[in-house]
């Protein structure tokens, strides 16, 4: 037998995949009218204008490895000895704080003969921010029999690509999501799709598309227009700079308003990015989880009103009455007026509702007539149970005379 350096008969070696990168290099500036000019491209036909020339450069480590990417490393197995050795088992693991994945399972070799090698690609998509550790083993049989193993262990970080920070803004039913997008990488990076997987209570819309065109004959969406980015056909991030995407998220139809207004978790942020070079990166965020806003036990929001009326006319606001509460509830809605009001609601300035069942709600009529020109808030509109009494206050609205709707 003749072992090598570490005493084996077999040599163990490790390679990591992964696309070339461009050479940089130190651009030389000069004048159409400079020697340079004709001089440089004949002794150095890859100098370039830009910092990249046309040279590919071969990792020679690791290299930077983020999040997201596909981890691919090249493992070879080779028999350095005059010998024939038998059960040779090769095994892959990646190793990340606690956790423990196996790359490739037990392949066993029944024999391996001299200056012949056993090979394999293992791949493994990358999804923590940690300090890797890459443990390759491999046991064998010698020819007089006697079990050996190589263990060899390679660390690598995992760095964070991009950084992803969502911005929920919520008004009434309808949820606005803003997600911040910014490179973290050194160097350019192309963004080839980002997406809202809404939870299940939502709806969603793209706000980073044109909207699609209308056929001048029909309202209908012509089928010839197809929607365009926001942001170009080109969807090249620099490093270190943001983008921001918004989205807008509205609950299902068959979903009532206390579940839709309470529900925290809106939906994940899926985006999908390549190198300079077209390697493929994924990342998907945890649930996006919402601060929703305190309701009363009985809140009172306007549906319908107008935003301008003439005085001394009535005019109807339609309302919707929800019933946050444990309970059902019998509700009265007063206007409570102070002197020289705005407006004035009819009904004897009260209304008494129909019982409202738990977590339900009902739409009003109510009546008000204007009284002074201006433009004026319904204020003091309060709602009553036999417990509490909430208060709501209504939009601004204009209120003409006469001769000025006239004009």
């Amino acid at each position: 037998m003749e072992p090598n350096r570490e005493g084996h008969l077999l040599t163990l070696k490790v390679m990591r995949l992964s696309q070339p990168q461009l050479v940089r290099s130190n651009p030389i500036s000069y004048e159409p009218t400079d020697t340079l000019h004709d001089v440089l491209p004949a002794l150095d036909p890859s100098a370039s204008d830009l910092s990249l020339t046309e040279l590919y450069k071969l990792p020679n480590s690791i290299g930077d490895t983020y999040m997201g990417q596909a981890f691919a490393c090249f493992v070879s197995v080779h028999n350095d000895s005059n010998d024939i050795v038998t059960n040779v088992i090769c095994k892959v693991e990646l190793q990340s704080g606690s956790k423990r994945t196996t790359l490739s399972s037990d392949n066993t070799t029944l024999k391996l003969s001299p200056d012949q090698s056993v090979d394999q690609i293992v791949r493994h998509e990358l999804s923590d921010i940690d300090t890797h550790v890459l443990v390759c083993s491999v046991m064998y049989t010698t020819d007089e029999g006697e079990r050996k193993s190589i263990r060899k262990f390679f660390k690598f970080k995992v760095l964070k690509p991009v950084d992803i920070r969502p911005h929920c803004y919520t008004v009434k039913d309808c949820v606005f999501l803003e997600a911040v997008i910014e490179n973290l990488t050194d160097s350019p990076i192309t963004i080839q799709s980002v997406r809202l997987d809404p939870a299940e209570s939502f709806d969603v819309m793209d706000c980073n598309v044109t909207p699609p065109r209308l056929c001048a004959a029909e309202d209908i969406p012509d089928p010839k227009h197809k929607s365009t980015s926001v942001f170009g056909n080109v969807s090249q991030l620099n490093s270190k700079s943001k983008r921001h995407y918004l989205y807008k998220l509205l609950p299902k139809p068959e979903l009532d308003r206390m579940t839709a207004r309470t529900t925290v978790a809106i939906g994940k942020i899926d985006v999908v990015w390549r190198s300079q070079l077209g390697g493929r990166g994924h990342i998907q965020t945890s649930q996006v989880l919402r601060k929703t806003p305190q309701y009363d036990d009985v809140h009172l929001e306007p549906i319908d009103i107008p935003t301008r009326v003439t005085m001394g006319q009535i005019f109807q606001v339609k309302a919707a009455v929800v019933n946050f509460g444990g309970r059902p509830q019998t509700l009265t809605i007063r206007h409570l007026t102070g002197k020289n009001p705005a407006f004035v609601l009819q009904d004897l300035q009260s209304v008494v509702l129909e019982q409202i069942p738990q977590h339900g709600e009902l739409e009003v009529t109510l009546q008000f007539l204007a009284l002074r020109p201006g433009c004026h808030r319904i204020n003091n509109l309060t709602v009553q149970d036999s417990k509490a009494t909430y208060t709501a206050t209504f939009p601004e609205i204009l209120v003409l005379r006469d001769e000025d709707v006239s004009k």
